[in-house]
């Protein structure tokens, strides 16, 4: 008998995802695109600067100005309104609390078990700035290296980038964290979506349905 047809219905949302994101391979937060582009994503805090005493102000602005005075290379900047995640915050309260009195301690808890839920309950949301790093590799420089070597040398040159833009935010005392594959694509998904309002703004709509 012939064999039977599969019948089974191709995943087009996966691919059509796949497609508008041009994505190719992501793997140890590092995600490849197409045209020899690779991306690596790092996530900050957001800085209410208009809070902040003269002399924090003054190391932020110098650590930006040394930031963009160092980097050599494309980085975007894009900012974010997420579920507030209070993890990060709660370890490291918990961490300063090992230091105090028992029953200091544990009042201190009492309220962060209800602050706690209270982002939790609520859905409380906060701004994430997340900045984009790229590296783009001219195949003719690494034409006579092996894949691996290639691999290698691709993945090296995008996380030194990375590290430099880390470093100099540390040193205009912003943290920043290196993204998971996951959550950088995602962060990539949604970029996407602005990056297409700026370059067909609704007045190119609006001309083109005359």
């Amino acid at each position: 008998p012939a064999p039977k047809k599969n019948t089974k219905k191709k995943d087009r949302t996966h691919e059509s995802i796949t497609e508008l994101m041009e994505l190719k391979n992501i793997e140890h937060g590092v995600i490849e695109r197409t045209k020899n582009e690779y991306l690596m994503v790092l996530s900050t805090d957001f800085v209410n600067f208009h809070l902040l005493q003269p002399g924090e102000r003054t190391a932020i602005l110098e650590g930006y100005q040394q930031l963009f005075n160092v980097i050599n290379f494309p980085v975007q900047l894009v900012t974010q309104a997420v579920r507030q995640d209070f993890r990060k915050e709660r370890f490291r309260f918990e961490e300063n609390l090992k230091k105090c009195n028992e029953h200091a301690a544990q009042y201190n808890r009492d309220v962060l078990d209800y602050i706690e839920s209270k982002t939790q309950g609520d859905f409380r949301i906060t701004l994430r700035i997340f900045y984009i790093v790229k590296y783009i590799y001219e195949p003719s420089k690494l034409a006579k290296l092996t894949k691996d070597q290639r691999e290698k040398t691709i993945r090296e040159n995008v996380m030194l980038r990375a590290e430099m833009v880390r470093r100099a935010l540390r040193r205009a005392k912003i943290e920043a964290d290196y993204m998971n594959s996951i959550e950088a694509a995602e962060v990539i998904k949604r970029s996407l979506n602005r990056d297409r309002m700026i370059l067909h703004p609704m007045e190119d709509v609006a001309e083109k349905e005359k």
